[in-house]
């Protein structure tokens, strides 16, 4: 986890402070849209990784539609903030092309819940665990990432501005530094059988992080 502090003069007749935070992914989890015969998978069943994870569909198992969600580590953030803008930064684990569209959502959860896993009878975590968050999520940010290269993290790697998302749940009441955020993520394009994204997991060193450029605010009496 890094944090880097940039002084800038802005609009204003005072000094502002910006500061950049690189928040670790600390659990990825992929949701199964589609049952499929290959690894017995059920609709529904979430597997909460720490290699590699689809972003999308996978065609190397049969086509099959996955929605994923990321949960990141605030603690970093220790001072009142204005976001500027923000992204998610991935590496690419595979090689692959062509056009494809996802929507990014951030859970409006203060204290969102953890990611758990469920594999029929197998484990007994929540079904659904990832897909079910859709329901309280802000609205979506679109993103159409170009063609990856295996082992790239650079521009194509990047999404869309995610900024408003993340300041709606920095928002809500309860909310404080320290607790995790979760994005949503999942296909938009109705051809969900090609142009697969895979990426590396949270378990690595090049583990998904989520970049995020701001303003400190004044402290406070109540936050001082």
């Amino acid at each position: 986890m890094f944090v880097f502090l940039v002084i800038a003069f802005a609009w204003s007749p005072f000094t502002s402070v910006f500061v950049t935070y690189e928040l670790e992914c600390n659990q990825v989890a992929q949701e199964w849209m589609s049952a499929t015969s290959t690894g017995g998978h059920n609709t529904g069943d979430v597997l909460v990784f720490g290699s590699d994870v689809d972003i999308t569909n996978n065609d190397a198992i049969g086509n099959i539609e996955f929605s994923l969600a990321l949960m990141f580590d605030t603690s970093a953030i220790t001072e009142k903030i204005e976001v500027i803008s923000a992204t998610i930064q991935f590496t690419a684990s595979r090689t692959s092309s062509g056009p494809i569209s996802i929507d990014i959502f951030a859970e409006l959860q203060a204290l969102p819940s953890p990611l758990t896993m469920k594999r029929g009878p197998l484990l007994s975590g929540t079904p659904f665990n990832v897909t079910r968050r859709f329901a309280n999520s802000t609205q979506a940010v679109a993103w159409s990432p170009t063609s990856w290269t295996k082992g790239d993290s650079s521009s194509a790697q990047i999404t869309t501005n995610v900024a408003e998302p993340l300041r709606q749940v920095m928002s809500l009441p309860d909310w404080q530094a320290g607790n995790p955020i979760v994005f949503l993520m999942k296909r938009s394009d109705s051809d969900h059988t090609k142009n697969h994204r895979q990426a590396r997991g949270a378990r690595w060193n090049d583990a998904p992080f989520l970049r995020i450029l701001a303003r400190k605010l004044p402290q406070t009496k109540e936050s001082e």
